[in-house]
């Protein structure tokens, strides 16, 4: 609007070439990631979680960066083609708002996943999200602990029956020794 409260043409046309998206400037494409780190144990399957905005048709691309290099992960463009890397192929669930589901992690996995969306003007923004994956020692731990519980039970028990048969063998020791011994025996005096 100008000063005097009419509109103003040259304001107008940059609002509205801002709003289609035409101006690199205008954040043509927008990401928005829910979480910034991931956290899932070894076997489990994680959404990388992401939705954007964009004019157009996006093309999305995915890339993996840990401590020994990078890796592409997948590119699509929705409605025209889909492509996942060898190590992601069977292990990859790519979703039209940009997400990606990772099936069955393993510890190699961790690092940072980055996305990066183009739109048709070739303006671009990027997200990451970091993936730690823990692996599980024991991955049954509640086995362990009843495994422990069954053997506590069975030491306890076994130290009560030794006690026991200790006490039961001391009583037959002393019955065979009263046993033995005459309880009617008289001893006659000699005379002197």
């Amino acid at each position: 609007m100008s000063r005097r409260g009419g509109w103003n043409p040259c304001a107008m046309v940059t609002l509205a070439v801002l709003y289609m998206g035409l101006c690199p400037s205008g954040q043509a494409v927008s990401i928005n990631s829910p979480q910034s780190s991931l956290q899932a144990s070894v076997g489990d399957d994680v959404l990388l979680s992401v939705r954007f905005t964009c004019v157009g048709t996006p093309t999305i691309r995915w890339m993996f960066l840990s401590a020994r290099g990078g890796q592409w992960v997948a590119t699509w463009r929705s409605g025209f083609f889909h492509n996942a890397s060898e190590a992601y192929v069977g292990r990859l669930h790519l979703h039209e708002n940009g997400s990606v589901t990772l099936l069955a992690v393993a510890v190699g996995d961790s690092g940072f996943y980055s996305l990066t969306v183009t739109d048709e003007s070739d303006s671009s923004r990027d997200a990451a999200i970091l993936l730690t994956v823990k692996e599980v020692l024991f991955e049954d731990v509640q086995y362990l602990a009843v495994f422990i519980a069954i053997l506590g039970s069975a030491a306890g028990f076994l130290v009560v029956l030794m006690w026991f048969l200790n006490k039961v063998s001391v009583r037959i020791k002393e019955w065979c020794h009263r046993r033995h011994l005459p309880e009617h025996d008289e001893t006659e005096l000699q005379a002197l």
